[in-house]
């Protein structure tokens, strides 16, 4: 008999640094203590290969374009909680008449609750983003000829109807031999740390604290203003 239990994850509407560092490994790690059980996902479309291939079904979450709002953590301003609780009702009704809902995960965003990191335990993430196949074979494409990945280079990205940029970049970090920019601002250089890519970090001195946070898995970094010099050591130091 198939099996008909089901992990829901979502909405998240909060800031992509937090879904990826803090609530997409979580996903990931369910996954792999449940394989069994299907796992769907509400979250914006141009996120979606964040989950790929590691979850069943992909819901988007339309948010209005013409009314601004801005991430914040976990949360949105300007996105009142009742809104959000709403939309969190509505994805369980929706999927309950087909599946036995095991687990419904999504971020707490009550109060000063939304700015807590770790409502998901650490010991609960698992970095293995696996995009849906259709970005890997244009990232195998895009990657020809190069080896060092900048965000200038992933700004030219452009996805069709069966990739997402996202996925894509994904993919293009793991065929990269390393990526070069600066930790505290690029988004990019942070998902090359999670996916094991060393960077060559160019922005300014920072504490090693800082860098641990943004760095679970210890992946290489190399400080250096000088690009060549940064692309010197990261070769001295991978024979």
């Amino acid at each position: 008999m198939q099996n008909n239990k089901a992990i829901l994850a979502g909405p998240f509407i909060g800031e992509l640094q937090w879904e990826f560092f803090n609530f997409v490994p979580h996903i990931i790690y369910l996954r792999k203590q449940f394989p069994r059980k299907k796992i769907i996902v509400l979250t914006r479309a141009e996120r979606f290969d964040l989950y790929g291939q590691h979850v069943d079904i992909l819901v988007p979450l339309r948010l209005e374009k013409d009314n601004p709002r801005f991430e914040n953590s976990f949360k949105m301003d300007n996105y009142k909680d009742h809104e959000y609780y709403t939309i969190a009702k509505y994805f369980k009704i929706k999927f309950k008449r087909k599946f036995v809902i095991d687990q419904h995960i999504y971020p707490d965003i009550r109060h000063w609750c939304y700015k807590v990191k770790w409502q998901f335990p650490r010991e609960t993430m698992d970095f293995d983003f696996l995009p849906r196949e259709a970005n890997k074979d244009y990232a195998v494409e895009y990657m020809y000829n190069k080896k060092y990945l900048t965000d200038m280079i992933l700004d030219q990205i452009k996805p069709n109807k069966h990739t997402t940029k996202m996925g894509i970049i994904i993919e293009c970090l793991k065929l990269s031999k390393c990526f070069i920019g600066d930790i505290r601002i690029s988004l990019n250089a942070q998902l090359a740390l999670l996916l094991r890519k060393p960077l060559i970090y160019t922005g300014r001195s920072i504490k090693e604290d800082y860098i641990k946070l943004l760095n679970p898995l210890n992946t290489p970094v190399y400080p250096s203003n000088d690009i060549p010099n940064g692309v010197k050591l990261f070769y001295e130091n991978s024979i």
